[in-house]
C-alpha cells in the first residue's frame, strides 16, 4: 500500500456530519493515514501514532475503544512488514 492508493478523509471542523465513528474508517483508510503519519516523522513511538491518528481523524480523546481499533491498524501494518518497529520507534522504508 502506497501514500496516495487510498484517500484519508479528514472532518471538517464545521460540518458536524463529516465526523465519523471509529467503526465506520476502513481498515485501509486508517493504515494509510498510519503510513503519512511514520513517513513524515521518520521514526514514531506507538502512543504518538495512536495520539496523531485520531487527532487527524477528529477525535480529542483516544479512548479503548478507539486506541484498540488503531492499535489493530497498526499492529497489522507491522505484521504485513510495511512498517517496522525497531527500539520502539516505527519507520516504513517503501511509504511512496
Amino acid at each position: 500500500m502506497g501514500l496516495n492508493d487510498v484517500p484519508v478523509r479528514v472532518p471538517v471542523s464545521d460540518l458536524q456530519e463529516t465526523y465519523r465513528d471509529v467503526a465506520h474508517i476502513p481498515p485501509e483508510e486508517i493504515q494509510a493515514c498510519m503510513l503519512l503519519i511514520i513517513h513524515q516523522a521518520v521514526g514514531i513511538g506507538v502512543d504518538s501514532l495512536i495520539k496523531e491518528t485520531a487527532n487527524v481523524f477528529g477525535f480529542n480523546r483516544t479512548g479503548n475503544r478507539i486506541r484498540d481499533r488503531l492499535l489493530k491498524e497498526c499492529e497489522v501494518l507491522q505484521q504485513k512488514g510495511t512498517v517496522t518497529n525497531v527500539d520502539g520507534l516505527l519507520s516504513c522504508q517503501n511509504c511512496q
